[in-house]
């Protein structure tokens, strides 16, 4: 018993020994408060730099990193967002910086010893990762990317006289936004020299959501509505208005924005200046009037018994409908939306006639009970 308890204690002072030897001939001569010399970030060598001075020259890469322009291709078009709009960053930047800080500094004096030894041979990499903010990201790539595809056409319905004419429809190609974006943070951690870049959107195949056998359903005038359109400048926005929700067709579950159909409201559109009530008051505002397109269409749309979404009243009575038969549009805070409820699509006609009524009528196939 008492010759293991020697030999433990002879190894214990072997042991102690051999990590003084380690810690005041090599690991002592090492600085504390700066990373070790052959650590680098990525493709930055951080060596020699305390922890805030490598935060500092990380976020300084990073800002000029989002100076940079990508180009954005789908065939022959494309469109151009600085990485900044795409909300660039570095994943767990603090985290990296703070590992690479605390290489040879922590652990047993064994573990300490040996990163040291491998850093006198050959640079310790810490990874950095670019993200983009999906949010941002997917926001440009729908509202700049997504429109330059050469989408598919749905089966189009109009009305010829008494009869109906119908024009087939196109398969086509959209923008597979997920997919974009993974080809995008592909690039960005490939190698990228923080240089402005191009890359091919990922497009995929895009089938249309109308097509002409379901067109030859629409034969039955669902609900009809008209009010008296008068004159004066509002009735330049009356025909405008109405022009944008004319020939509008809706798959079955399908809902519609008359704002966002029939919106913006400025000079380049088609529309003028002309009276609206706001709070209480008649103001002029450029697309004055519309509110009297989407009542007309809202008076339809309650005939025709399609599913209404969203409705809001004036904040007074209005002359050209009933009280309560309504439907505003102001800004953000207002629109009419409505669903197409049907199991078949419904078409929706609209129009100023040479009696100044415009009026809205609403087809397709009735199967509502007598």
């Amino acid at each position: 018993m008492q010759i293991l308890f020697g030999l433990l204690l002879f190894c214990s002072i072997i042991c102690l020994s051999i990590s003084y030897v380690l810690f005041r001939n090599f690991v002592s001569k090492y600085p504390t408060d700066k990373i070790y010399k052959n650590v680098f970030i990525g493709e930055e060598d951080v060596s020699g730099m305390t922890k805030k001075e490598a935060e500092r020259i990380m976020q300084e890469n990073l800002n000029s990193g989002r100076q940079a322009q990508v180009t954005i291709q789908v065939g022959e078009k494309s469109d151009t967002a600085s990485l900044e709009e795409l909300g660039l960053s570095y994943e767990g930047m603090e985290k990296q910086v703070k590992a690479a800080f605390g290489y040879g500094k922590t652990g047993s004096l064994w573990k300490r010893f040996w990163q040291l030894r491998e850093l006198s041979k050959e640079r310790v990499v810490f990874g950095k990762k670019y993200i983009l903010s999906q949010k941002k990201t997917k926001k440009f790539l729908e509202e700049h990317i997504v429109p330059l595809a050469q989408h598919a056409k749905n089966a189009t319905i109009e009305r010829e006289g008494k009869k109906f004419k119908i024009t087939g429809e196109k398969k086509g190609r959209t923008v597979d936004t997920d997919a974009s974006v993974s080809v995008l943070l592909k690039h960005l951690n490939g190698g990228w020299d923080r240089e402005d870049f191009s890359v091919e959107a990922v497009q995929k195949e895009e089938n249309p959501t109308v097509k002409a056998d379901d067109l030859e359903t629409v034969k039955d005038e669902l609900g009809s509505y008209s009010t008296d359109a008068g004159g004066g400048k509002r009735l330049q926005n009356l025909k405008t208005g109405v022009e944008k929700l004319n020939g509008t067709v809706l798959a079955s579950g399908e809902e519609i924005s008359v704002r966002e159909a029939t919106a913006p409201y400025d000079k380049e559109h088609g529309y003028v200046a002309a009276g609206s009530y706001e709070n209480g008051q008649v103001v002029e505002t450029y697309g004055g009037g519309i509110c009297q397109v989407s009542t007309t269409l809202y008076n339809a749309v309650l005939l025709a018994e399609l599913e209404v979404t969203e409705r809001h009243p004036h904040s007074m009575l209005v002359a050209y409908i009933e009280p309560s038969r309504d439907a505003a549009i102001a800004g953000d805070i207002k629109d009419f939306k409505f669903k197409n409820n049907y199991k078949t699509p419904v078409y929706i006609e609209g129009g100023i006639d040479d009696d100044g009524l415009l009026k809205f009528t609403i087809y397709g196939k009735d199967t509502r009970k007598k």
